[in-house]
């Protein structure tokens, strides 16, 4: 039953999540969440801004000034769909490195535990931290 709403909440396909790997995220994850950060997504929502919750301050992002930020995104993402990635492309620094994933299907949850997670975020990330290395 968690399994299905979270999966109607996140457009999971469960053929690409491993239902094998299902207990180890649940015990991760927290057991509730408190009603501020409820709300606080209700905000984000609501206004389609990346802000600080109660309030009408953005965050300062174009005042990053700490690298490499690596983000990692997907075409299929209900959270932060392209035209949100597109407008955070625009207020992070321009060293930042943006990597969609490959499957046009794939969505917010997919990088973390998708079943392709390891051998594409992992291995993007960790080749691209390799190659950046001082």
């Amino acid at each position: 039953m968690c399994l299905q709403k979270n999966s109607s909440l996140t457009k999971i396909f469960f053929y690409f999540f491993s239902q094998n790997r299902l207990p180890v995220y649940t015990t991760h994850m927290p057991s509730s969440t408190a009603r501020r950060n409820l709300r606080h997504f209700k905000e984000l929502f609501a206004t389609n801004r990346f802000k600080r919750f109660d309030g009408d301050a953005d965050y300062p992002l174009h005042q990053i000034t700490f690298s490499p930020i690596f983000v990692v995104y997907a075409a299929n993402d209900y959270f932060v769909p392209l035209n949100g990635v597109q407008a955070l492309r625009g207020d992070l620094p321009n060293s930042t490195v943006f990597y969609q994933l490959s499957d046009p299907s794939a969505n917010h949850i997919d990088p973390l535990v998708g079943l392709t997670a390891a051998v594409e975020t992992n291995w993007q990330v960790l080749k691209y931290l390799q190659a950046n290395d001082d």
